[in-house]
């Protein structure tokens, strides 16, 4: 089959997908140059060796210009490949909605949502009154398939979008960060990692009440926060104010993800609410067990007393006694561990199986378009 891939976001997650439907398929892969550098940094140079795959990358900046003369090229490269399918990560740049307007004329069209509905705060807002949001309206009318990241993504999309219903996938999102699982476990013992964009949804607070009362009842704990966002300003007294922390206010470059994750015994993610996460997949992907909190999707890939444990949302005595329990328990914490190894290399969450999902997806798509 030819499969045109677009991620004007969500490159790692691309490039992924793409390297492994390039064994049995050839593969055209659209990227935006911003997305590729951050996501990939150097390992980007292995993807464009791989037989198969054909890459294509995308300047982005705000001239008119350039606008007009990606959306052509979008158009000039996709026709040029002549794919059976095109299957694009949901996004809404201006040149990539008017290329998607002429070309799902030409060819069946499948979308990957990830987010149904906007995260709270933030996000949120800044959508609210967005033409993006017109965007995505127009993305979702016009696929012939979906795919998300969660069964209850899943209804949240056909709640959104009830002319989907019947043409929607529930498809894991794959395992983040190595390539390779590391053989052995080298992580810091009582190290607990936060990360990502730090924005009011995923709940930092709590993170920072449950290291805080660890702390308080004799437990040798390091917090580490690693990442920007508006949420880290009511709670940078608190992290800075006590040596149990780590703090980088940055943005996290790929060389000390792959630090910061390997130095984590666990990983932490308190979410007041979610959709699916990012951050669960990096996890996957460097074999960390995760305590989350039951929202969202969450809950199908932090599998409760399988991969990770489960706790509820804006309760942070909770958060502190899933985690505990597993830092004063070395069997349960290392049988965990050895599950979410299993489950990202070779099972469920592997990117083989959702590799074989996702092309019966394009098929169904196909077919649909041709009985039209």
């Amino acid at each position: 089959m030819r499969i045109t891939l677009i991620a004007m976001h969500f490159a790692e997650y691309a490039c992924r997908l793409a390297e492994t439907l390039a064994k049995d398929h050839e593969i055209q892969l659209i990227l935006s140059e911003p997305n590729v550098a951050p996501e990939l940094e150097d390992e980007f140079e292995r993807y464009r060796s791989i037989p198969q795959l054909t890459i294509v990358v995308l300047p982005h900046n705000r001239s008119p210009i350039l606008y007009v003369q990606n959306t052509l090229r979008l158009i000039r490269e996709v026709r040029r490949f002549k794919p059976e399918i095109v299957h694009q990560q949901e996004n809404s740049k201006d040149y990539e909605i008017a290329a998607f307007l002429y070309l799902r004329r030409l060819f069946p069209f499948v979308l990957t949502v990830h987010d149904p509905e906007r995260h709270s705060g933030e996000d949120l807002q800044r959508h609210k009154y967005s033409r993006h949001r017109v965007y995505l309206w127009i993305l979702r009318k016009l696929c012939d398939a979906a795919i998300t990241h969660g069964k209850l993504l899943c209804e949240q999309l056909v709640a959104i979008a009830p002319w989907l219903v019947g043409r929607v996938a529930n498809i894991p999102h794959g395992p983040l960060g190595p390539v390779q699982i590391p053989e052995q476990d080298i992580s810091e013992s009582g190290t607990l990692l936060f990360f990502g964009r730090i924005n009011t949804y995923k709940g930092l607070r709590y993170f920072v009440d449950a290291v805080l009362h660890l702390r308080a009842k004799g437990l040798c704990v390091k917090g580490v926060v690693a990442g920007r966002g508006d949420d880290l300003a009511p709670n940078r007294a608190a992290i800075e104010s006590n040596d149990c922390f780590e703090l980088y206010d940055e943005y996290v470059s790929r060389a000390k993800v792959h630090v910061l994750f390997t130095r984590a015994q666990l990983v932490v993610m308190p979410y007041i609410d979610a959709t699916q996460s990012g951050v669960a997949a990096m996890s996957i992907g460097f074999g960390r067990p995760v305590v989350a909190t039951r929202v969202g999707a969450i809950s199908e890939m932090v599998l409760d007393g399988y991969t990770g444990l489960l706790v509820p949302p804006r309760d942070s005595i909770a958060l502190a006694n899933a985690i505990e329990s597993l830092l004063l328990d070395p069997d349960r914490y290392a049988m965990l561990a050895g599950n979410v190894r299993a489950a990202g290399s070779h099972g469920a969450l592997g990117w083989e199986n959702i590799a074989r999902a996702t092309v019966d997806v394009y098929r169904e798509a196909i077919a649909r378009r041709m009985s039209l």
